[in-house]
């Protein structure tokens, strides 16, 4: 159930300007990306969207996940790209 809600947070992420403002505002990294995501409504850890990323063929380390280098904007670029 946990891919399926991060698949459906990404498809609406690469879809919804607005959504991607507030991950945008919140500059932080994955932290408030998932921030961002369960307060819309998407059940998602950290550990979903690291799968998800090495699903598309990159790799963080743990403290990569808390503080990506380059906050939200990056994450967002990590999870639609």
């Amino acid at each position: 159930m946990s891919q399926e809600n991060i698949r459906r947070f990404i498809d609406d992420l690469k879809s919804d300007a607005r959504l991607q403002d507030e991950v945008k505002g919140k500059a932080a990294g994955i932290p408030a990306l998932l921030e961002v995501a369960k307060s819309h409504g998407y059940d998602i850890t950290k550990e979903d969207v690291r799968d998800y990323i090495r699903s598309q063929g990159q790799e963080l380390t743990e403290e990569q996940l808390e503080t990506v280098s380059g906050g939200a904007i990056l994450a967002i670029e990590m999870l639609i790209l």
